[in-house]
């Protein structure tokens, strides 16, 4: 966990720099104070991101840690800087579990159901100057961080971390793939768009379509701006709540946190997080949401609801087609990333982007426990999906 001389200096932030090499020195800030005052370079470096998205945006953060949503007392953000120009930015928690008795300390991306997708935040003319292995090399030499193992999970794979200095490894690293997010293009026709799809599932569009119209008028609202988005946020929610999601206490509405997280989102101005939400509506019925973020050509769909008295109209679908036909006008949005890959996208996705997840451990006792641990997890793991593919064979 942080050195416990530091535990106290959370409220303050305390900044301590620390020269790397390669002319970069780096620094450490704690919670949502030292956030704050990352704030001017941190907004200044997302114009100098690659592949900007949602995950890259201080507003993300923020969001996070001003809600509650992320416990800030465990969270810390490496900055790397160039002289006086912020370069990079790793968000960190650190977390404790208990084996045999024996404490393990671990860093890791911002952990939450509603933060899915992660990555650090890099310059982009930096990203080929340094690599995993000088991170990890430094962070093996702070004693102001304790860690035994570093998990950098569901990045995406073209993204900045998983690009750092691509083909250098560090030791003691392993890397695994992940299942990915699913895209939907919309960068031609609304006919172009749905060519890869099959003319059943085609058919079944149209006759959703057909049945919710039987109900009454039906049509697309959105909301791009801060108004409508304040406005539209809480239907949303209580759209969300109304379902399965409510009752199991999985919704948005059953925590003041992620209420609160979402709101903050809904309301900010931050142009490399530019949220958006979509509203289906049959007469004068809201029956069905999508929340996400539009960056760079990009629509990351990161949460969908619908009334489920509606179920058999298909809300969720026919705001999705509905969707896809506005944004195939616009010329704006080239594509939809669903941010993972449900079962029920099967049918709309012409593709996925992959995701990554980077482990690195320390030369610590236990750091080196849980790196021999994970291999021999590893190794036996493949071994029986090899005797039951033999097997299979055989049969």
């Amino acid at each position: 966990m942080f050195a416990s001389s530091q535990r106290a200096k959370f409220a303050v932030s305390e900044v301590d720099p620390v020269t790397t090499g390669r002319n970069i020195s780096t620094e450490l800030y704690f919670g949502l104070t030292g956030l704050r005052q990352l704030e001017s370079g941190w907004r200044d470096l997302e114009r100098r991101v690659d592949k900007l998205a949602y995950f890259h945006a201080f507003c993300w953060y923020e969001a996070a840690l001003k809600s509650g949503l992320i416990d800030e007392t465990k969270t810390i953000f490496i900055t790397a800087s160039n002289g006086d120009e912020l370069v990079g930015i790793l968000p960190l928690q650190q977390l404790r579990s208990w084996k045999f008795f024996l404490p393990f300390d671990s860093l890791c991306f911002l952990d939450s159901p509603h933060m899915i997708l992660r990555d650090a935040v890099l310059d982009r003319d930096w990203v080929n100057r340094v690599s995993i292995a000088d991170l990890a090399s430094w962070l093996r030499k702070e004693s102001r961080v304790r860690w035994d193992t570093l998990a950098c999970s569901l990045m995406p794979a073209n993204g900045c971390l998983a690009m750092l200095g691509t083909g250098s490894k560090s030791r003691l690293q392993l890397d695994y793939q992940g299942s990915g997010s699913a895209i939907i293009p919309c960068s031609g026709t609304s006919e172009e768009n749905l060519e890869h799809m099959s003319a059943r599932f085609k058919r079944n569009l149209r006759r959703l379509k057909r049945k919710a119209e039987k109900i009454g008028a039906v049509s697309l609202c959105s909301y791009s701006d801060a108004a409508g988005r304040n406005a539209a946020i809480q239907k949303f929610i209580n759209i969300e709540h109304s379902g399965w999601k409510g009752i199991e206490g999985g919704s948005i509405a059953s925590s003041v946190e992620t209420t609160e997280f979402y709101r903050n989102l809904a309301s900010n101005e931050d142009s490399a997080a530019n949220c958006r939400i979509h509203m289906l509506k049959i007469g004068d019925e809201y029956v069905a949401g999508q929340f996400g973020f539009v960056s760079q050509g990009v629509f990351h769909l990161l949460k969908i609801a619908y009334r489920e008295e509606y179920a058999d109209v298909g809300p969720g679908t026919v705001l999705l087609n509905l969707v896809i036909d506005e944004f195939s006008r616009s010329a704006v949005i080239k594509k939809i990333n669903l941010v993972t890959k449900p079962a029920w996208s099967a049918p709309w996705q012409a593709g996925e982007e992959s995701t990554k997840t980077i482990q690195l451990f320390n030369f610590t006792p236990g750091g080196i426990y849980l790196y021999c641990q994970t291999r021999l997890i590893n190794f036996l793991r493949k071994a029986r999906l090899n005797i039951a593919s033999s097997e299979g064979q055989i049969s």
